[in-house]
């Protein structure tokens, strides 16, 4: 029995030992294919690399073609022009090869010398001559301008048009119609057509300034002051007259701490008053020389009606049981700014358009009608001919594609690789609507903003890991079709302020590996997600990348990049949200990661107010947070220096500190590509893009 238990322990010890060694190989085994999944990982992560190496030398032997052919074509077009003796050369300069793009905060810029003896611009009859006057100059602007467009022709107003016929357009509701409480591009895109700046870059010529309510204006000749006179004879939509005291009570209002104008004010800092030398003539004084308060104040500042805001403050006032003597209807007054903030509705206006008291039509569309008592009618005859303009609130571009199927939208911005793979094909796109590409003054870039105020992004070498990680070639390829280029810089490519020699930074994975870290950042826990340690804490790098819900190039680019930053152990996650709750968000600086648009208000560009320290605020223009003393110093110089020449050095430096610091990753400037129904005429596109100022429709071709 002994005997026979110990061979049973004999057997039971061999089993056990047996086990263990198989379990050891395999162990060994499971090492051994981990090892070589990670070389095979590593192997298979450097020939990806090699290929878009290879691929992106491709893209540039390509691109190098185009550039030959357009500069083949460039020197036919000046064999012509110097043959038939044309002056203006620019006019029929065929598109450049640098192209640029397609809303965020807007910057500005500053194409133009020293104020100098501008070309007089004639008064109306109504206004008494005068000398001839300082005006905004507009230096530099046609060659600027002269590859932006699709047409040669120069836009004017077709003698045989007629006045009828409905435009529609989609766009997002917008929060507010109160142009001084929000920088919502959508807000201004309806309103401008409601009330008028002094002054505009003119449509038909990019050389000139159309004046608009200011017939005319003079900058002293110590560059400390610009008087305006002001047009006479004009009226607002419900019949009162404008004069200087809606010009003055528009700036009080802006200036009126309470009111929620940060946006605006970073413009003005070097105003030290306005003033009304009578009922037509108001003089702006500066504290400093500063030569971008002409153009802010000029082309930037649209005149809000006195008479009507006074009212709507005692309306709102009365209906909210707000006791009178506890506010104000005069701006910078106790109770004034408080209300002000509250009146979303659209005001009257001096502008060609109006709207009805039905036409905002909350959460479905928006509605202006033709202005039949606009002053201009009275000088030029054939503009703005449509008799209405509506908005349908569809953000959703599935929906607003199948709309335009239905023919029951005008026009739309579309995805150029959204046209050239498919809509292009299809029959109803190619019988009923025309095909634009094309960059204009207003175009700007792509970008994404990282919130420099906190952990991760309050690291410039994390932000620089970020734009490592995008691969920008393979966007601009598969999204804009290489129609366009990578940014280097908040400003136009067409602008000499623009700093050429500035190289996009290249996409490299182990570069943007590297980066992190040395910014502190490794894998503590084994869960493939790197991680920082912050005050004790060990954080996993984990930030959310918002975007506005409905645009599929906003997602496109928040999945592209979460795909990459997967393979270095950092994990994204794209956040779609309706745009009011965006708009806010951004405002409030409730954010990791925001992808936006930033377009130009102004021809007139000056980096002042998205730089500055003092613009680093709630619903300041600031808005990633990223300032220096050294910023600071640097952009007020740029305000002080009125020699272009000298301030386009200065503006080489700044974005050469910004790239460095890259508070923004700059993506694409883009062209804009729209699809337009073939029943308007008069379709002319040229510096200032598609604008309907000129278009008719044919009584027998109206729709709606």
């Amino acid at each position: 029995m002994k005997d026979k238990t110990d061979k049973l322990l004999q057997q039971g010890v061999f089993i056990m030992v047996l086990m263990v060694v198989m379990l050891m190989l395999n162990w060994m085994s499971l090492q051994s294919i981990n090892t070589l999944d990670r070389n095979e990982q590593n192997k298979l992560d450097q020939l990806a690399e090699k290929l878009d190496q290879q691929r992106e030398g491709i893209r540039d032997l390509n691109g190098e073609l185009r550039r030959m052919q357009d500069n083949q074509k460039l020197t036919e077009e000046l064999r012509l022009a110097l043959k038939e003796g044309m002056q203006n050369f620019g006019a029929r300069m065929p598109q450049p090869v640098y192209v640029a793009p397609q809303q965020g905060t807007p910057v500005q810029q500053a194409p133009q010398q020293p104020p100098q003896q501008a070309v007089e611009v004639t008064p109306p009859a109504d206004t008494p001559a005068t000398e001839p006057e300082h005006t905004a100059s507009t230096e530099g602007m046609a060659e600027a301008t002269s590859g932006m467009g699709t047409d040669d022709a120069i836009p004017g107003p077709d003698p045989n048009a007629k006045i009828g016929g409905t435009y529609v357009a989609t766009t997002a509701e917008p929060s507010t119609l109160n142009l001084l409480t929000t920088s919502e591009g959508t807000t201004l895109q309806i309103m401008r057509y409601v009330v008028e700046p002094m002054f505009t870059l003119s449509e038909q010529d990019a050389t000139k300034i159309d004046p608009l309510l200011a017939t005319h204006w003079k900058l002293a000749p110590d560059n400390m002051s610009i008087t305006f006179h002001l047009r006479q004879g004009v009226t607002w939509s419900d019949g009162a007259p404008f004069t200087a005291d809606d010009v003055l009570f528009t700036w009080n209002t802006m200036m009126d701490p309470e009111v929620k104008a940060e946006s605006s004010r970073g413009d003005y800092k070097d105003v030290e008053s306005v003033e009304k030398l009578d009922d037509f003539t108001i003089k702006v004084s500066f504290k400093q020389p500063d030569w971008t308060i002409q153009y802010s104040f000029g082309s930037n500042l649209y005149v809000l009606p006195r008479h009507f805001y006074e009212q709507e403050v005692r309306d709102y006032a009365a209906a909210n049981n707000i006791a009178e003597g506890s506010y104000s209807v005069i701006p910078g007054q106790p109770g004034f700014g408080k209300i002000f903030n509250e009146l979303q509705a659209p005001c009257v206006g001096t502008g060609p358009y109006m709207m009805p008291e039905d036409g905002w039509e909350r959460g479905q569309s928006l509605r202006l009608e033709r202005n039949p008592n606009w002053w201009m009618h009275s000088i030029q005859q054939g503009v703005w001919n449509l008799q209405t303009l509506r908005w349908r609130f569809i953000r959703d571009q599935v929906q607003q594609v199948n709309q335009a199927r239905q023919q029951k939208i005008d026009v739309l911005v579309i995805d150029e690789d959204q046209w050239e793979d498919s809509l292009r094909h299809e029959g109803v796109f190619a019988d009923n609507y025309e095909y634009y590409n094309y960059d204009h003054q207003g175009l700007g870039y792509n970008y994404i903003v990282w919130n420099c105020r906190k952990f991760p992004f309050d690291d410039a070498r994390v932000r620089r890991a970020m734009t490592h990680s995008i691969d920008r070639k393979t966007l601009l390829h598969d999204m804009w079709r290489d129609n366009g280029q990578i940014a280097t810089c908040i400003n136009k490519p067409v602008y000499p302020e623009y700093n050429k020699d500035l190289k996009p930074l290249e996409f490299s994975l182990s570069k943007a590996a590297q980066l992190l870290k040395e910014a502190g950042f490794k894998d503590v826990d084994n869960d493939g997600i790197l991680d920082k340690e912050v005050d004790g804490v060990w954080k996993p790098f984990k930030f959310t990348f918002t975007v506005p819900s409905g645009r599929s190039e906003y997602t496109r680019i928040g999945t592209h990049l979460k795909e990459n930053l997967a393979r270095i152990g950092v994990v994204l996650e794209v956040l779609p949200l309706e745009w009011a709750t965006f708009i806010e968000d951004l405002y409030v600086h409730n954010f990791d990661a925001m992808c936006l648009y930033n377009s130009f208000q102004s021809a007139w560009i000056d980096n002042y107010a998205s730089v500055h320290s003092s613009e680093d605020k709630e619903r300041g223009s600031n808005v990633p947070g990223y300032h220096t003393p050294e910023l600071d110093q640097l952009v007020t110089d740029i305000r002080r220096e009125f020699d272009r020449d000298k301030r386009i050095p200065m503006f080489h430096k700044l974005y050469k500190i910004l790239q460095e610091a890259q508070p923004r990753t700059l993506l694409i400037h883009g062209r804009v590509s729209v699809i337009l129904h073939k029943r308007f005429r008069n379709v002319i596109v040229r510096h200032k893009g598609m604008r309907s100022t000129y278009w008719w429709v044919d009584p027998k071709d109206v729709r709606y």
